[in-house]
């Protein structure tokens, strides 16, 4: 009953756009600043903030990503799910 309003919904969908495009840029921070700073994943992603690390840090941004990807391909795939494959 909610899908096809999500579906319809012109704000959701750029939503979920921007919340992709910009956990994406975030895990490719953090990933760049692993690799040219040399950085222990360890180690606090903000120094005022030490419980937060490197890792966990990651781990959020590409489980976010992955869930408005899947999200996309769910609601507005290539696929219409109404009409049977020729």
């Amino acid at each position: 009953m909610a899908v096809p309003l999500l579906r319809s919904s012109r704000f959701f969908r750029s939503l979920v756009l921007t919340t992709w495009v910009f956990s994406v840029l975030l895990w490719l921070y953090i990933v760049a600043r692993i690799v040219v700073n040399q950085v222990d994943v360890h180690m606090p992603f903000v120094d005022s903030v030490p419980s937060v690390s490197f890792s966990a840090m990651g781990a959020f941004a590409f489980g976010l990503s992955f869930l408005s990807t899947f999200i996309y391909l769910w609601l507005w795939g290539p696929f219409d799910r109404r009409s049977p494959p020729p």
